[in-house]
Formats: C-alpha cells, sequence, structure tokens
C-alpha cells in the first residue's frame, strides 16, 4: 500500500511540474525525492558534489543528504541528522577524483540572534573536523582545534585557509588538512592603516592554488553598505607577492592562462556594469574592459576554455520585474576583446539566480531550484540542465566594451 501511494505522489508531483510549464525541464532533475538548494561543485573527471534536502524547507531532522555523482550516477550517498553539522560540510574536491570534507566548528551563538523566540545558547564546538569521503562513508582523520564556522574557511582547488579575525591570522592548509604555514597579516602587511582595519575582517574568497599562486579576498573592518572597502592580497608559495585595495566587491579569477582577473562592479548599483581586469604580475592594471546589458543583473565566471584556449565569459543576466532570466556564454580574444556571444533563456519558475556551471571538459551546465512560484508549489525539483539544450534568447544589450 505505501509504495502505490509514493507512485501516486510521484505522479502527482511530475503532473503539476509540467502542468507549470518549465520548458519540459524535468528530465534533467537531480534526484526525484531531494532538493539541491545550493550550486553544485563540478571536479575531476565528471564528478558533481551537492548538499540535499528532503524538502525545500530544509526542516531539521527530514532526510538530510550529501550526494556524490561521477558520470551522471550516484556514486555516494551520505546521510546524516543536523546534529552532526554536516548542512555546513565543506567540499574539498581534488583533481584526483577523491574528495574531502570539512566540517566548521560553531561561535557560541544565542538562538534569539538567529530570529528564533528562544533564550537558548548553543555552545561553541571549538574545532574544525576533516574527514575523508570513502566508500564505507565519511572516515574522520583530524581535528583543527579552533571555533571557525562556514565563513572563517575558504577553499581552492589544492587547499584551504582559515581566517582567525581575532588575531588576524591566516592558517593555510592542503586539501589533505596539513597545515602548511601560518600568516599574521597584520605584521606582514606594512600599511598601518590595513593592519588596523584586518582584525574582525572578513575572509570573502581564495583562488588560485596554494603550492603556486593564489589570491585571497577579504572584507575590512571598515567596510559598509555604503563605503565598503576590500583588501586583495596575492601568495606566491604562501609569501606575500602583493596587495590591493578595491571599493566594490572584487571577484579575482584565475581562469587557466597563467593570469589573475579581477571582476568588479563599476558602481553599487544591483544592475552596475561589471570591469573585467587582466593583472600583471605585481597585481597592476594590463587591460581592462565593461561588460554591461540593459538594466540586467549580470553574475560572471571566468575560466579558459578547454578546446580553444580563449578566455570564455558566462554567467547568468537577469531582470526579475521583466521577466527576463537569461545565461549566456562570451569566448574572448587574446586582446579580450569579445569574439562571440551566446545567449540562451531559461525560465524555470522565475528562478532568478540561475548558477552556470562548468564541467573539466568545457560543457556549461545550469542549475536552478526555483523562484517563489517553486517555493509555492513545493513539489519542483533541482534540475541540471546542459546549456546548449535551452532555447536561444536575445541579448538585451550583453556586450563587452
Amino acid at each position: 500500500m505505501k509504495r502505490i501511494i509514493a507512485v501516486l505522489l510521484l505522479a502527482v508531483a511530475i503532473f503539476a511540474f509540467t502542468a507549470a510549464g518549465a520548458e519540459n525541464y524535468y528530465d534533467y532533475r537531480i534526484h526525484d525525492q531531494y532538493f539541491a538548494p545550493f550550486s553544485p561543485e563540478f571536479f575531476g573527471d565528471n564528478n558533481v558534489l551537492y548538499h540535499a534536502w528532503g524538502d525545500r524547507d530544509g526542516n531539521v531532522g527530514l532526510d538530510w543528504h550529501l550526494l556524490w555523482y561521477r558520470d551522471g550516477e550516484l556514486f555516494r550517498d551520505f546521510a546524516y541528522s543536523t546534529e552532526k553539522r554536516f548542512n555546513q560540510a565543506i567540499f574539498l574536491p581534488r583533481e584526483n577524483n577523491t574528495c574531502g570534507i570539512l566540517v566548521p566548528g560553531r561561535k557560541e551563538t544565542r538562538m534569539s540572534d538567529l530570529g528564533w523566540d528562544s533564550d537558548e545558547i548553543e555552545p561553541a564546538i571549538e574545532y574544525v573536523e576533516f574527514y575523508e569521503w570513502t566508500d564505507s562513508g565519511l572516515e574522520l582523520l583530524k581535528q583543527i582545534p579552533g571555533s571557525w564556522d562556514w565563513a572563517d574557511i575558504k577553499t581552492t582547488d589544492d587547499g584551504f585557509v582559515i581566517y582567525d579575525s581575532l588575531t588576524g591570522t591566516l592558517s593555510c592548509y592542503d586539501s589533505y588538512g596539513n597545515l602548511l604555514q601560518e600568516i599574521s597579516m597584520t605584521e606582514k602587511i606594512p600599511n598601518t592603516e590595513i593592519m588596523q582595519e584586518m582584525r574582525y575582517g572578513q575572509l570573502v574568497k581564495l583562488t588560485g592554488r596554494m603550492n603556486d599562486q593564489c589570491v585571497i579576498t577579504f572584507r575590512t573592518e571598515m567596510a559598509s553598505a555604503k563605503n565598503a572597502r576590500y583588501l586583495i592580497l596575492c601568495l606566491e608559495h604562501l609569501k606575500e607577492k602583493w596587495s590591493r585595495k578595491y571599493q566594490y566587491s572584487p571577484a579575482v579569477v584565475f581562469p587557466g592562462d597563467g593570469c589573475f582577473y579581477c571582476i568588479e562592479s563599476v558602481n553599487d548599483s544591483k544592475t552596475s556594469p561589471a570591469r573585467i581586469v587582466r593583472l600583471d604580475d605585481k597585481g597592476n592594471d594590463t587591460v581592462s574592459r565593461i561588460l554591461s546589458a540593459d538594466q540586467l543583473v549580470i553574475g560572471i565566471n571566468m575560466k579558459t576554455s578547454p578546446s580553444t584556449g580563449n578566455l570564455m565569459l558566462y554567467g547568468k543576466a537577469v531582470a526579475n520585474s521583466r521577466k527576463i532570466y537569461t545565461v549566456f556564454r562570451m569566448e574572448l580574444d587574446g586582446n579580450m576583446n569579445q569574439a562571440s556571444l551566446d545567449v540562451r533563456r531559461i525560465d524555470y519558475y522565475d528562478d532568478y539566480s540561475p548558477a552556470v556551471k562548468m564541467q573539466k571538459d568545457g560543457t556549461l551546465f545550469v542549475h536552478c531550484t526555483g523562484g517563489e512560484e517553486a517555493d509555492r508549489l513545493m513539489n519542483v525539483p533541482t534540475v541540471l540542465i546542459p546549456f546548449d539544450v535551452l532555447p536561444v534568447a536575445e541579448t538585451h544589450g550583453l556586450q563587452l566594451k
């Protein structure tokens, strides 16, 4: 009887999904039962990692999982309860097709500060757990002392860093949890103003490779909604190479052509054009371009195309109020000029934040969870759609100058 009910419920879900007219993307659903709220991570040879929940609201105690797909098939499935804190687990994928897992600690937290009607205080958990994901599950390898939460930890292709905002100390680890070096930010940076700002600052992003060159982005203590200031620190073999400050939130990328690029908003508007700058070996601007569109919110990634070796921009260009939901890929020539542009429409229950992801071979996929309409329906699955199956759309003024 239970099996019959389950089949009927699935049939109802399929009917509701297709009847809503979401371009018949049901065949690209990630899983029949689980909702994958966060953008997946691609790594190695056709590996994809997901956080998965039993329902769209992420209700505590309801069937939470870490999912690992390989070659389009479910490879490993780790089910857990929220008491184990795996809902904040950080993947450490490696190019050799293996994967570690970091489970952050926790600072002492008042539940009322999180919006709960409770005076309860959650005690601090003063260590980070490092696991290896094997055929038999998650194997605990070590504990790293410190009540670091997920915001204090950032990863890259071959390691991760943990930042202590109270002391200004940056700890660098390889992808197997071995401590490589500790860097005192307030001592390494000669500028007195920056030294003061780094204390209580926030770690934003890590990009590049720990065993070569990497760039770390910090939001400084002096940052505010109207006057955000960011610090970019470049390390070469974990030694300071150069640093720069930015007004608006910068995204530094290392796409694979040997150069770093900085993507920064031109102004603080949501529809701001994006400035894309190639940096030289000392962090100076060499070539600069502006990516703009007709009052669209633009989100950009950048990597080197495996097939041509050229730089490729890819991401979203959306306007929720005008029901414009598009994703794009743009290839650049050697001088960072626009060589080609491909824009596709992705109308998935008014999803305002489609995430465009690139596989190792250069294939693009679009991850969608659905917008407010999907939240109301509740049974809308998460989908991962090949970019090339989406219908071609107009550019809405999207161009690189």
